[in-house]
């Protein structure tokens, strides 16, 4: 997880980055957050089943045994 969650903040400043190149803007910016937010929002819904805890890691460990 902590590669994936080190990547989105990078994204992050590369959205930052582009509000001041010509031709970009705004919409890079928008569209860079709203990435960056499906991306956490993904993560930290899976993060439960790998970290052992939740109902999504009780069915996978009913399945592997």
């Amino acid at each position: 997880m902590g590669s994936t969650f080190y990547a989105s903040l990078v994204n992050i400043v590369y959205s930052v980055v582009m509000l001041f190149i010509d031709g970009r803007g705004p919409g890079s910016f928008i569209g860079g957050l709203i990435g960056t937010a499906i991306g956490w929002w993904i993560l930290f819904q899976l993060r439960p089943a790998y970290l052992g805890k939740g109902p999504s890691s009780e069915k996978l460990q009913n399945k592997v045994h």
